[in-house]
């Protein structure tokens, strides 16, 4: 019997995404394929984040998209390089994009929710880049609430905003 409710479950759940792609205008295999590449996306912006490489994070952005970060409003991918360029790059970040929800729209517009903790620190002296730093934590966690667009060039941002849920207490 319980075998049956298991499979009763997985059925349900597999009509529920059938019928969320089929709506959407897409294969389960586009879907998919989407998914994977706005993942990518996501990841990537971490990385170039994490990297200061300041060209290839604003990239990510379509050229008229906006970064919000707690309220702080960013306008255009030319801005958004220059923002980073503009951060202290003394310290190092680490980005870990953890649970996500994407939402796909239609073949060329989805929406999603990325899960962030941060971890941050600015040593009092230069350290080796292979040299650890010790932190006491996250620095910063919370949720990008995200709108994507495919481009010739892939998918791109063209909204992130952060809502910061959790900071570190000092």
């Amino acid at each position: 019997m319980r075998i049956y409710k298991r499979l009763s479950c997985v059925l349900v759940a597999l009509t529920m995404v059938m019928t969320t792609v089929h709506a959407a205008g897409v294969s389960p295999a586009e879907a998919l394929q989407i998914k994977a590449d706005i993942k990518q996306l996501v990841d990537n912006y971490a990385i170039t984040r994490d990297n200061w490489d300041a060209k290839a994070h604003a990239a990510l952005f379509t050229e008229h998209a906006r970064l919000i970060m707690n309220g702080a409003v960013t306008e255009g991918s030319a801005a958004i390089q220059k923002r980073v360029e503009g951060l202290n790059h003394d310290g190092r970040s680490l980005h870990m994009m953890t649970s996500s929800q994407i939402t796909i729209i239609d073949k060329d517009h989805a929406t999603g929710i990325q899960y962030i903790a941060v971890y941050t620190n600015t040593p009092d002296k230069p350290v080796k880049e292979d040299e650890s730093i010790a932190v006491k934590g996250p620095s910063r966690m919370g949720k990008y609430f995200d709108k994507y667009e495919r481009t010739p060039d892939g998918w791109k941002f063209t909204e992130r905003r952060l809502q910061t849920v959790f900071t570190t207490a000092e």
